[in-house]
């Protein structure tokens, strides 16, 4: 009797556990799991940071437009591949102006583009001391930098405002 509870006490405790293949399998699905996720932890990073530029952008433009109602100065940002510049200027005649104290910004993870496929060359907007977009009615600034490009990848810099919004399938901007 107690040899045969022994032995079904050894054959229980050999047969406990898991076998070295199915360790295996198991650490492969992880593994798998643990690519998908990386891949789309990596976009939604991508993405979410176009969002937040093209949003920042926004305000920035808003606040360089209340900045020239107030002083009634003409103020303006220059627009480059990689980052924009707020200036200063004197007069209306004044074309050198001052760059503004905190006036530099840097593009991260994007790049700016006067179209979808055309960066910025050093282009100059000026907004008057009441507010307007000198030169022409509208600009888009488009925010370059992934192929999942958000829920705000681009600014429309209208006569009067700023506006964050999507990239249509036309190549505009759908202002929100």
């Amino acid at each position: 009797m107690i040899l045969k509870k022994l032995a079904t006490m050894t054959k229980r405790s050999s047969q406990a556990g898991f076998s070295l293949l199915e360790m295996v399998m198991v650490l492969g699905i992880v593994a798998i799991f643990m690519a998908i996720a990386t891949f789309s932890f990596r976009s939604f990073t991508v993405k979410t940071n176009i969002e937040s530029q093209a949003k920042q952008m926004t305000i920035d433009l808003n606040q360089m437009r209340m900045r020239a109602i107030t002083t009634k100065k003409v103020q303006g940002v220059k627009l480059a591949s990689l980052s924009y510049t707020f200036y200063s200027y004197s007069s209306p005649y004044d074309t050198t102006g001052s760059v503004l104290s905190n006036g530099v910004h840097a593009v991260k993870a994007s790049q700016l583009s006067a179209l979808p496929s055309t960066a910025f060359a050093n282009s100059v907007f000026q907004i008057d001391a009441q507010g307007m977009l000198l030169g022409s009615n509208s600009q888009t600034i488009y925010l370059l930098g992934g192929y999942n490009l958000g829920s705000a990848n681009c600014v429309l810099l209208t006569a009067t405002r700023a506006l964050a919004g999507k990239q249509n399938a036309s190549g505009g901007c759908d202002a929100q």
